[in-house]
């Protein structure tokens, strides 16, 4: 079985965790990225509250995290 790499990056906001893989995600190959932040505001409509669909932001960013699993050697985890 090849070997998987799941990275979590965690840290405070605007603390370059998204620019970190922006500049490192064009070297990898075979590599996915999942951004929490992605599948909030893909979720949440301008007017509602940032917090409003949290079980569903969960919900789809834990799919995400299982589904890149199987398809990725390199999964990096944006929250």
């Amino acid at each position: 079985m090849k070997q998987k790499n799941l990275f979590l990056l965690v840290g405070p906001p605007a603390s370059g965790k998204s620019t970190f893989l922006a500049k490192m995600m064009p070297m990898l190959e075979h590599a996915r990225c999942i951004s929490r932040d992605d599948i909030l505001f893909a979720l949440v409509v301008e007017d509602e509250p940032y917090f409003c669909r949290e079980d569903e932001v969960f919900d789809c960013f834990i799919d995400e995290i299982r589904k890149a699993i199987k398809d990725y050697d390199n999964i990096f985890v944006d929250d």
